[in-house]
């Protein structure tokens, strides 16, 4: 376990934490349940689903990019969070490069196509709010051991 968290990691800690409970936690998810709840909204709903989707993502990748830096020179880091964590950013890329083959409307492919999108989209997002609770058990877990990463 950790014995000593200098103030530079401790801030990074902080920051991969807010970016991820914010992509992964809110913006991810409210973009799914727009999808879900107002697809009769006419095409603002795809516009929305849409901006909140990529700019969560590209948030969410900024706050994995510091996690990789937190636990760059620490192997000890290997946890089910980190792991997870890489994995849900995968499943999110993949995501991201389906819209790049997402057929027409019309298209026969195109139910095959929303299959896979919306399995992959729901268990990126359950699998990513199951690693943000994750991560506030590893803050919990510093914490008690008497490392402050809230200065």
């Amino acid at each position: 376990m950790l014995h000593f968290v200098s103030i530079a990691i401790a801030l990074h800690v902080q920051r991969h934490a807010i970016l991820m409970a914010i992509s992964w936690g809110f913006m991810i998810p409210s973009g799914v349940a727009i999808a879900r709840t107002m697809k009769n909204s006419g095409p603002i709903w795809f516009k929305l689903h849409v901006f909140l989707q990529s700019t969560g993502y590209l948030l969410a990748l900024v706050g994995f990019g510091i996690g990789l830096h937190i636990t760059k020179d620490n192997r000890t880091h290997n946890t089910r969070h980190r792991t997870l964590g890489i994995a849900v950013t995968v499943m999110g890329a993949f995501q991201m490069l389906a819209m790049l083959f997402r057929p027409h409307k019309d298209s026969e492919y195109r139910r095959i196509w929303n299959l896979w999108h919306w399995t992959m989209g729901r268990a990126a997002v359950i699998c990513a709010i199951f690693n943000v609770y994750e991560g506030f058990n590893l803050l919990e877990v510093l914490i008690s051991y008497g490392h402050n990463l809230c200065t």
